[in-house]
């Protein structure tokens, strides 16, 4: 159950119904955080400057539920204000979570900030024409991971907590195919689909980055898919030190009641 004070007072399977698109679940994973492993990796981060493999995937989870929390926050409030139909609960279906990138980008950026990791916002528009996909809103985040051997690699991921959204056929008045068709078109992308489903983020290399693009788009990339990344990332503004006028553009999408949050002390760390 979700702590009482939050506007989020049901059980969060209330939510989900057993559901797939291709073979790909469509039930994310949902796991609060432990919060002393959250706590002790968030140290190891301050202090060392780096992270373990284990810690990488504590923090990118604690984002993701974050920012999953926010999107469930935001369905259950507008559904209370706003006139549907009674059976029309809030539920975590493709339907419910087209048009709600924008609300779980903004608690995935606010939550990296707070455990002092690099993060920039984009939308897919910055890196695929417009005309040539579908617009959505992501989250690029870098972590240095060290591995066993004593080597540190900055190692990037995409946090999509909703890409379950395009996990659905097209209607009649959509004229390009959804990403998650596209992406189920071949077994790689498939086990890229159900990591994006379940976990939220996906590993930042050109083989993912590749696959996620060329889901969007109606054309082939016509560059490496990490060039692709880097020009998009560069053009975006909401990055780690996100602007107060992006910040506000953005909390028009945003529960005008904020969802229980988990706890963490603002981080140290100076970046830059």
């Amino acid at each position: 159950m979700v702590n009482k004070n939050s506007h989020l007072e049901t059980s969060l399977e209330d939510y989900f119904k057993p559901s797939s698109y291709k073979d790909v679940p469509l039930k994310p994973s949902l796991l609060p955080p432990n919060q002393d492993a959250l706590n002790r990796a968030l140290m190891y981060l301050n202090h060392n400057n780096v992270v373990t493999p284990q810690h990488a995937e504590i923090l990118l989870n604690a984002i993701v539920f974050e920012s999953r929390l926010a999107v469930l926050g935001d369905m259950h409030e507008r559904y209370q204000h706003v006139d549907y139909a009674p059976n029309h609960k809030p539920e975590w279906t493709p339907r419910r979570l087209g048009g709600r990138c924008a609300v779980a980008q903004i608690a995935a950026i606010q939550t990296a900030q707070n455990f002092g990791i690099p993060c920039v916002g984009f939308n897919t528009n910055k890196a695929i024409s417009v005309k040539d996909g579908t617009a959505h809103f992501l989250t690029h985040v870098t972590l240095p991971i060290c591995d066993s051997e004593g080597n540190i690699n900055q190692t990037s991921f995409i946090i999509d907590p909703t890409f379950a959204q395009f996990m659905r056929d097209m209607d009649e008045s959509e004229y390009h195919p959804l990403p998650g068709g596209a992406l189920c078109t071949c077994e790689e992308g498939k086990a890229l689909a159900i990591k994006l489903c379940q976990k939220g983020y996906i590993q930042a290399h050109e083989e993912n980055m590749n696959l996620y693009f060329s889901s969007f788009s109606t054309r082939p990339l016509n560059k490496p898919a990490l060039e692709v990344l880097d020009d998009a990332l560069k053009r975006s503004s909401v990055s780690t030190m996100v602007c107060p006028q992006d910040i506000d553009m953005l909390k028009n999408h945003l529960p005008k009641t904020p969802p229980q949050r988990v706890f963490v002390q603002p981080s140290s760390r100076h970046l830059h």
